[in-house]
């Protein structure tokens, strides 16, 4: 079908929009991309086109490069990663009543601990209260439950040399204690033996 069908005639054909009003645009070139690594891209774009194509696409389409964009769903894995690696410290660092409650058995050797620290097993094995309670086999498996309870700390030094400290004091435990038992969804019995607990507090640590 000839254009003159139509009633015009396609080489008479005149813009109806000014030239002058874009020209500036249609001068720019691929230096006047815009880099911005802050932008966050939001695009579907297909990133198996060529470099340059996109770079032109790019031109035309008044957008900035495709290398300005950070990707939305990378930064949100990576802010998801950190956040779940922060809550999992967070949570292995934390002491609440149930440490309390799970190493109860243990404290006499965080009481001694408040004492004196820092001190090995054999030290610790060495005040009278413990061996009048415990076995040395005993006093080990105690010092690993306090420890998996976060409430001590040790350092390594030899085979032969293992420090333990305190990893809550007594001023900590008391505020814990206190915390539980005005917290109606703690069951009556846990909260009557963290009172349990307190009286068993030495004084003046």
């Amino acid at each position: 079908m000839q254009a003159g069908v139509l009633g015009f005639d396609l080489h008479q054909m005149e813009l109806t929009y000014p030239v002058a009003s874009y020209q500036s645009f249609l001068n720019r070139s691929l230096a006047d991309l815009t880099v911005n690594p802050f932008t966050i891209d939001t695009r579907e774009s297909s990133y198996y086109v060529p470099v340059r194509v996109r770079d032109e696409l790019n031109l035309i389409m008044n957008r900035p490069r495709d290398s300005a964009f950070l990707p939305v769903l990378g930064v949100a894995w990576i802010a998801y990663q950190l956040g779940s690696k922060y809550l999992e410290i967070r949570r292995k660092n934390t002491i609440d009543h149930e440490e309390l409650l799970n190493a109860r058995p243990a404290l006499p050797l965080l009481y001694s601990l408040w004492r004196n620290y820092p001190q090995t097993p054999a030290q610790l094995y060495h005040h009278q209260e413990i061996q009048s309670i415990m076995t040395f086999s005993q006093l080990l498996e105690d010092l690993a439950l306090l420890q998996r309870n976060n409430l001590i700390k040790s350092r390594f030094y030899s085979v032969d040399s293992i420090q333990y400290f305190p990893g809550l004091f007594r001023a900590g435990m008391l505020s814990i204690i206190d915390a539980a038992d005005g917290n109606p969804v703690i069951p009556e019995s846990d909260r009557n033996t963290l009172q349990s607990i307190r009286k068993s507090i030495p004084s003046g640590n």
